[in-house]
Order: C-alpha cells, then sequence, then structure tokens
C-alpha cells in the first residue's frame, strides 16, 4: 500500500511522514530536513531516519560553496550529486534487505520531468513495497499517473 501524504510547501508534509516513523517505528527511508540560516531558508539536508545521518541535497544558488557538486538545478535550488547518491544508497539498502515501510520525501516537479527521486520512485513502485511519500498539492494526479501508482491513500496537510 502507498500512502501519499500531500500539501502545499511548506504545509507540514515531512513533518507528518517524521511523526508516522516515529509512531510506527519501523522501515526507513529519508527526510528532506530544510536548513535556515540566520531566519533564511538556503537549502535541504537529506536525514536518513534509520541512522540519523545527514547530507547537503539542495542548497539556494546564492549560497553554493565552492567545489559544489550540482546534478540539477531547479528555479532557485541547485542539487548536490553527494545528495542524491546518499538517497539512492538508502533506498537501495531498505529494498534489498526487504525493510517496510520506505519512506520518501518529497516528489515534486523535478520528478515529473525524469529528475530527482523519479527512477528512485519507479523502483519502489515497481517492486511493490509499502511506502510513505510526499507529493506536493499541485503534482498529486501527475505523480499518481506519471509513476503508475495504483492502492493508494491520500492524507492532506494543511
Amino acid at each position: 500500500m502507498i500512502i501519499i501524504i500531500t500539501g502545499k510547501i511548506d504545509a507540514g508534509k515531512t513533518t507528518r511522514l517524521l511523526s508516522l516513523y516515529d509512531h510506527l517505528k519501523t522501515g526507513d527511508g529519508f527526510a528532506l530536513k530544510k536548513i535556515i540560516t540566520n531566519g533564511i531558508h538556503i537549502g535541504q539536508e537529506i536525514y536518513h531516519l534509520s541512522t540519523g545521518q545527514q547530507k547537503i541535497f539542495s542548497l539556494k544558488k546564492n549560497y553554493l560553496p565552492p567545489l559544489w557538486d550540482e546534478i540539477y538545478n531547479f528555479g532557485d535550488f541547485s542539487f548536490s550529486a553527494a545528495g542524491f547518491d546518499f538517497s539512492h544508497k538508502i533506498l537501495l539498502k531498505a529494498l534489498s534487505s526487504g525493510v517496510k515501510p520506505i519512506y520518501i520525501d518529497e516528489i515534486g516537479p523535478l520528478e515529473l520531468l525524469g529528475k530527482g527521486f523519479s527512477d528512485a520512485l519507479k523502483l519502489v513502485v515497481k517492486n511493490q513495497t509499502d511506502l510513505y511519500l510526499t507529493v506536493r498539492d499541485y503534482c498529486l494526479t501527475e505523480v499518481i499517473k506519471e509513476f503508475n501508482i495504483n492502492r493508494y491513500v491520500v492524507i492532506e496537510v494543511r
């Protein structure tokens, strides 16, 4: 079964995902936590749920350090190759070990372009693994169709 947590930007999708993980005390995956500097949202870190390890995932373009390892850019953000590599390793390990459920935060416009977590999500859906997934509200219908998601429940966060 796939549980889709949806809502607007900053509605609390990640908080709900983390709450469900803490409540269920099982499974593995990742959440994207905001990086706030001097009260300004400058990027995100990937947070591995079972280990607490974190890696920088994205930064706003005007906050990029020297030798930044960009794999994609979208809007104001640049995305780290090392961050995506970290996320893929988390998901591959969870799939190969049979851990359930898997948690993925967040699917949005980047994935609908075939980038970001697109390949990882396809793999998890193909394996028919129990999944908790956050999706931006304005992408929900497209994500369900694009990734051939069947048997799902939607939890709306406001």
